[in-house]
């Protein structure tokens, strides 16, 4: 597995092996680290042996507010497990 950014200052990932169902999957977390109000935008490309589903992008973007402004569901978004990649 090969994991690349695109334009990555702003925010760190990490990723684990975990098992769902018996069947090997991976758990990815992405961390803003930007400090200052502002928006950014990002991309984290992983190429897999997976020819279904190769490579993998996942688009990063945030919007930080100043203190005081910000809303309790900027920066959720849903599951999305990645089954099947070795």
């Amino acid at each position: 597995m090969n994991i690349s950014t695109l334009h990555g200052a702003d925010f760190r990932y990490s990723m684990k092996e975990i098992e769902i169902d018996g069947e090997k999957a991976y758990e990815f977390t992405i961390e803003n680290t930007k400090t200052s109000a502002g928006r950014y935008f990002g991309q984290i490309n992983i190429l897999t042996d997976n020819t279904e589903n190769n490579p993998v992008t996942i688009r990063v973007s945030g919007d930080i507010k100043p203190a005081g402004l910000a809303s309790p569901d900027n920066g959720t978004a849903p599951a999305s497990p990645m089954q099947g990649s070795k």
